[in-house]
């Protein structure tokens, strides 16, 4: 499978200051990528470069397989984007705005602008002028519009901004079906890593400007690991339980009162039964799954404490 975009030690330097550095980048063809990062990190950067918006400082970028120039325009032609917040023309409709924007960019196929704003779920606002729309309606103008001209590539920034939970879902559901029954690639820019986890093929996560993990969510996935915690009132003597009597081995205490257990075929209730019948008070004891969200936050903060899935479990 071909890179429909590709970095390679791609440099940014603004007002003195590097944003980006060093920047290696691999979006497959008919992929959805995930790009995480903290605010500032790059990420609106990295897209304004990919989108021809602004140029690197050094460094290449290709798209589709071309050497990307300021005179690229008929590679953006086979884009599409939804950079920030998009501005529209206020006292137009829906319609007039996304035929508008085909106008400009060559492409001449109502039946298409029809479609996208049906995908979209605003086929039926039909007089309605744009300054009367929600935030939410907006943002699903901006996709409508960026996907009237049937592009290879969609590029969205942040593309759940003012979106309440059931459209976030709408959104999800949109992505996959022109993934999977359009073959667009998608390269999605989120700070929801529950959103990236249920979308995306392949993550990059990015840093003060750098590329630090770039990693296919099947090996992401392939180290998620169960482990149990559990709270008790005398983490040492609980240890000793473990160790002893249990033959746990693979275990981390983390504080006082708190133990993680990360070795397989511990059964919850012979773990709880074994501590209290040694005289160890039990406050609490939960199953625990690592996700794209302890992933990430363990990439950026180099083993900080991260969130995790938590299942209780009856005792």
């Amino acid at each position: 499978m071909s890179n429909i975009i590709q970095m390679t030690k791609v440099n940014k330097i603004s007002n003195g200051k590097e944003i980006i550095s060093n920047l290696d980048m691999h979006v497959k063809q008919g992929e959805i990528y995930g790009f995480l990062g903290p605010n500032g990190a790059g990420k609106t950067t990295t897209m304004r470069m990919i989108t021809n918006l602004i140029q690197p400082t050094s460094g290449t970028i290709e798209l589709f397989g071309q050497l990307l120039t300021p005179t690229s325009y008929e590679s953006l032609k086979r884009m599409g984007s939804v950079m920030e917040y998009p501005i529209f023309y206020e006292n137009l409709t829906a319609y007039e705005n996304v035929i508008m924007h085909c106008e400009y960019m060559g492409f001449y196929d109502t039946k298409a602008i029809q479609e996208a704003l049906e995908w979209t779920g605003l086929a039926d606002t039909k007089g309605k002028l744009v300054k009367y729309f929600s935030l939410g309606m907006k943002q699903r103008l901006g996709i409508a519009r960026a996907i009237s001209t049937k592009p290879e590539l969609l590029i969205l920034d942040e593309p759940t901004n003012g979106l309440d939970p059931v459209g976030i879902q709408e959104l999800r559901d949109f992505c996959q079906k022109l993934n999977r029954e359009f073959g667009i690639t998608l390269f999605i820019s989120s700070h929801l890593l529950q959103e990236i986890d249920h979308l995306a093929d392949t993550i990059g996560v990015i840093q003060n400007g750098k590329m630090i993990k770039e990693v296919s969510m099947s090996q992401v996935r392939s180290q998620v690991r169960d482990y149990i915690e559990v709270v008790v009132t005398d983490s040492k003597k609980a240890s000793f339980i473990l160790e002893t009597k249990m033959k746990i081995t693979n275990f981390k205490v983390m504080d006082g009162s708190t133990i993680r257990i990360y070795q397989s075929g511990v059964s919850p209730i012979d773990l709880s039964k074994e501590l209290i019948d040694n005289g160890i008070g039990l406050a609490s004891i939960i199953k625990k799954e690592l996700s794209l969200e302890e992933f990430f936050l363990e990439t950026i903060h180099k083993g900080g404490v991260p969130s995790v899935t938590s299942h209780p479990i009856g005792i």
